[in-house]
């Protein structure tokens, strides 16, 4: 067998129900790559992006996020365009990246391994440090029970360029999920999570059945 179809085995041999979580990662884990990406590619291609917003960016990421602090800061550059700007103008730009550009980035494996947990009556839980849009469309593909995602702050139906509390990242999206299990009451030690970065090892310390996906190096 291979690794792929030994790993399927073993969720076609768990226990079955909705009580069972399985919860992945969305960047670099579910999909090739960042769903961030498409919507810097859009702007620059709009030329929505001015030099020192695009070089404010890129400074950020070439410094490497390591701490909460870091990503709210590159939050916080990202979110600055999207100040005064209709929510459903964002909702909508998800839709259409997702259609056009990110949907070819599922990871083929991974797919089937949400199939296998469908089957098996899991409960499937999308968890990332990325917003409702970049998120809820692949939601919505994958028929997902729950999505957990950076909260963005809205003021009569206009983005304020500001979270609606702590980003999920690092610790949060493990307080989130575990946040989730009281309100369903799941049991995270029969819980699977999937991940592929350094930042969610308290993201997989809550859970059961951890599994590492294409892993980053301290990962």
């Amino acid at each position: 067998m291979t690794a792929l179809e030994d790993w399927l085995a073993r969720i076609h041999g768990s226990e079955r129900g909705a009580h069972v979580i399985a919860a992945l990662d969305y960047d670099g884990t579910l999909i090739e790559g960042f769903s961030a990406k498409p919507l810097y590619d859009h702007r620059l291609k709009h030329l929505e992006m001015g030099p020192l917003e695009l070089a404010r960016v890129l400074l950020a990421a070439a410094g490497g996020i390591s701490t909460p602090e870091e990503f709210a800061k590159f939050l916080d550059i990202s979110l600055e365009a999207w100040r005064g700007r209709p929510e459903e103008e964002l909702a909508d730009l998800g839709r259409r990246l997702f259609k056009h550009v990110t949907a070819s980035r599922l990871r083929p494996e991974m797919w089937r391994i949400v199939q296998a947990h469908r089957r098996m009556g899991h409960t499937i839980v999308l968890a990332s440090s990325a917003t409702r849009y970049q998120l809820d469309p692949v939601v919505e593909e994958l028929d997902a029970q729950h999505g957990l995602c950076t909260a963005l702050e809205i003021e009569d139906g206009l983005l304020t360029g500001r979270t609606a509390g702590p980003a999920l990242w690092g610790p949060e999206k493990a307080s989130g999920l575990e946040a989730l299990a009281r309100a369903t009451g799941a049991d995270l030690a029969d819980a699977f999570g999937y991940s592929n970065g350094d930042e969610d090892v308290p993201f997989l310390d809550a859970e059961g059945v951890p599994v590492s996906v294409n892993p980053e190096s301290d990962l």
